[in-house]
């Protein structure tokens, strides 16, 4: 608000319209003013708001092993076409007192609200309903008594973030510079829909032919079964929520210190900080197979449209009417996410806490040594993690609730430097350490099943997860062009310890409700004890000097 002493108001709006998506819109306003004694007070607010329309297509083929053959065959294939609108609105506000020019304080806060709508109309092939025939190759199958899903999905997806932060800066007499702040950050995820409707066809024959892979053929396409409402009938409705709510607070302060050592001007720099922060996740699952009214809403033709469903040049038939569809789930809700519908263990497995307090301090002194600038610095960090979830047996029903604690302190040390061959030519030097820690969903022993289609995937947490470190040296030229350019070299070099990937293990599954599903595949991160990484950048950035200007 202090950039401009006086009352300052500026805003903008626009949009755009596409064949592909839709209208965009955006728009956003500031206003700000000083007041008070002196006008010593500042204060500032801006709102802004965000619309975008997309309509993406996109087809998943999966496959899997089979062991008498010793081939890869499609489990699925999964035509999808979406409609998405996403939208965005915030506000900002600050307050900020400067009495004079060596004391400053603020206030500050913020609450945005993004918010994902989407109806997604999917046609799933599934070739694993059915049995493999003879002569099937690595690139063409046949199955008879497979089936095919038509399916439509409403996700809402809501994400609410308030923060709110104070602080203070003074500059000493002596030019010492010290500032502290205060934080606070609360967001809320969830979903008013994630619920689908699903309808399946009878048995039927299906093929594929995979030999052009940019243009795949599938034998249901060739006629009209597919796309005949009256071979369908209801399958299944399901729901499906995840509320996560996390908390933030944090303090940290500085003091920087300007001093002469051995002759020198040195400027010091010491700061310390502490954070914590409260995850708490919570999922439900349901799904309902009732065959009769008003859980079975009868004959699929009612509920499509005219709508075309086109997904690249495969044609899917008519869409869904999504107004009807979504009345029917909001209808059959309360009746369809009873105790007989709730899934397990899926509804307890995947919820988790997890708390985590950082305490940090740090130290650095930067300096001039002829052409070159010094900065080196030590910090430490303290870490207390404790996590815990419901560990559940496969297909169980009730779980034991189990915790998971880490305590660690790690050092950082830092050397960097710059030297000036010339005023033209700049040479960098940098030895550093940095941490990855793993996300808290990683570590707790939750299991999230995330599966689609008939493809069944558990994400799993590994209480024995650690941090991965990084040491790095980077080293590199820069020369600086004439009137606007620059060509430099950059080299790196990176020694991980604890490096962190995803493992994807092939198990044994079995569900009663599903009995075609006989394997799932489990994702872990896990740890490599170490690994390194080299390479050299290369950069050249040349403004045209030469060319013509603009008559």
């Amino acid at each position: 608000p202090f950039d401009k002493r006086r009352l300052a108001a500026s805003g903008y709006a626009g949009g755009s319209y596409n064949d592909y998506g839709g209208s965009d819109t955006r728009a956003g306003a500031t206003i700000s003013n000083v007041f008070g004694p002196d006008q010593t007070f500042g204060a500032l607010v801006s709102l802004s708001y965000s619309e975008t329309n997309r309509r993406p297509d996109n087809v998943e083929n999966a496959w899997n092993y089979n062991a008498t053959t010793n081939r890869y065959y499609l489990d699925e294939t999964l035509f999808k076409d979406y409609e998405t609108q996403r939208t965005r609105h915030a506000i900002t506000g600050a307050l900020e007192w400067r009495p004079n020019d060596s004391t400053r304080a603020w206030l500050k806060g913020s609450f945005a609200e993004f918010n994902d709508n989407e109806y997604r109309d999917t046609l799933r092939f599934t070739y694993s309903d059915g049995t493999l025939q003879a002569g099937s190759t690595d690139r063409t199958a046949t199955f008879t008594g497979a089936r095919i899903y038509k399916a439509l999905r409403h996700r809402e997806q809501d994400n609410k973030i308030t923060t709110l932060n104070g602080g203070g800066e003074y500059t000493f007499a002596n030019g010492a510079i010290w500032d502290a702040t205060l934080a606070w950050a609360r967001s809320e995820q969830t979903y008013p829909h994630r619920d689908e409707l699903v309808y399946r066809s009878g048995s039927v024959t299906l093929s594929y032919d995979t030999t052009d892979h940019y243009a795949p053929t599938y034998s249901p396409f060739s006629s009209t079964y597919y796309s005949t409402p009256t071979n369908y009938s209801f399958r299944e409705n399901t729901y499906r929520s995840n509320d996560t709510e996390q908390e933030d607070v944090s303090f940290r302060t500085n003091l920087e210190l300007p001093t002469v050592i051995g002759g020198r001007d040195v400027t010091l720099k010491f700061g310390a900080k502490y954070a914590t922060r409260d995850v708490y996740a919570d999922e439900e699952r349901y799904r309902d197979r009732t065959t009769t009214a008003p859980v079975n809403p009868g004959l699929l033709a009612p509920l499509l449209s005219s709508r075309p469903s086109r997904n690249y040049d495969y044609d899917l038939g008519v869409k869904f009417d999504h107004d009807l569809v979504s009345a029917y789930l909001d209808g059959i809700r309360a009746t369809s996410t009873n105790a007989a519908a709730r899934r397990l263990p899926q509804s307890i497995s995947a919820d988790y806490t997890a708390n985590e307090d950082i305490l940090a301090g740090y130290g650095q002194a930067k300096f001039d040594i002829g052409a070159t600038n010094v900065l080196i610095g030590l910090r430490v960090e303290q870490t207390n993690f404790d996590g815990s979830a419901l560990v559940v047996p496969r297909n169980g029903t009730a779980g034991v609730l189990t915790s998971v604690s880490k305590d660690r302190t790690d050092v950082f040390p830092n050397l960097t430097l710059r030297h000036s061959f010339s005023d033209a030519l700049i040479g960098r030097f940098a030895l550093t350490r940095a941490i990855s820690r793993p996300e808290y969903s990683e570590i707790v022993p939750r299991v999230l099943e995330t599966t689609e289609g008939n493809t069944v995937t558990f994400a799993r947490g590994n209480p024995n997860l650690e941090a991965a470190l990084s040491n790095n040296i980077d080293a590199g030229l820069e020369y600086y062009l004439r009137p606007l350019g620059v060509i430099s070299v950059n080299a790196f070099y990176k020694d991980l310890s604890d490096y962190r990937f995803t493992l994807n293990t092939a198990t044994p599954y079995t569900d009663p409700a599903a009995p075609a599903l006989t394997t799932a595949v489990y994702t872990e991160a896990v740890n490599a004890p170490e690994g390194h990484l080299a390479g050299v950048e290369f950069n050249w950035q040349q403004t045209f000097d030469f060319l013509p200007g603009w008559a």
